[in-house]
């Protein structure tokens, strides 16, 4: 992840030097893409599959794919949105069972069934200019009309003594998910926490309209389990 982070800082500045309209950056294999608007700011990984999805959206009505951790700005544009365990193979696994054309994560990836089942980043470049192409609109144009909340990635070192069973009790929420670590969710905001397959951490992820929001659902759950 940090690769495509710190392309996208590089990206920042030429973008203003040049007058670009847009700027994209992608990860060595080609799979993420990171999006630097006209204004010279890198928008964050979670608009990359919502403004494919929204360019998906002009032209055809469909169901999307995509994880527990992505951002619930989807909901806002699409009709309904199917959620999966994290990993691309669980994305794609689910948009071949229910025969979704479209789908991907928020960490940059987005997956069009009729290129090929895997992410990739100049599917999603392809489909984020055709949007700003018809009719003409900048990046900042295209994020301004999309509901906006805080978002936040963090992560505490995994604990054996840590009962996930135990955590329901914390958060008086409308919604638990136990599909893949356990996820909390209300009409506006949520946290998901999860075991990291790849490193001895738990991952924390959490959307809300404000700051001290989102603060308050991580402080919360460190509180507790610290």
């Amino acid at each position: 992840m940090r690769d495509l982070q710190d392309a996208s800082i590089v990206l920042e500045q030429k973008v203003l030097n040049v007058g670009a309209d847009v700027g994209f950056a992608t990860d060595p294999d080609g799979d993420r893409l990171s999006i630097v608007s006209n204004n010279g700011n890198a928008i964050g990984e979670e608009y990359t599959l919502v403004l494919a999805v929204k360019n998906y959206l002009n032209y055809q009505k469909s169901i999307v794919a995509t994880n527990l951790s992505t951002s619930m700005m989807l909901e806002s544009i699409a009709n309904e949105t199917i959620r999966t365990k994290i990993g691309e193979a669980h994305v794609v696994q689910k948009m071949n069972e229910l025969n979704i054309p479209i789908g991907g994560e928020g960490n940059g990836g987005v997956i069009l069934k009729e290129v090929h089942l895997g992410r990739d980043s100049l599917v999603a470049i392809s489909m984020i200019l055709s949007l700003l192409s018809s009719p003409r609109k900048s990046i900042s144009d295209e994020i301004s009309n999309i509901p906006q909340d805080l978002m936040i990635k963090d992560k505490i070192l995994l604990n054996s003594k840590i009962d996930f069973d135990s955590l329901e009790s914390i958060f008086d929420c409308d919604e638990i998910n136990r599909l893949d670590g356990i996820k909390f969710s209300w009409s506006d905001k949520w946290i998901h926490i999860r075991k990291s397959n790849t490193e001895p951490i738990i991952r924390i992820f959490a959307e809300a309209p404000t700051k001290d929001e989102v603060d308050e659902l991580v402080n919360t759950l460190k509180n507790y389990v610290k």
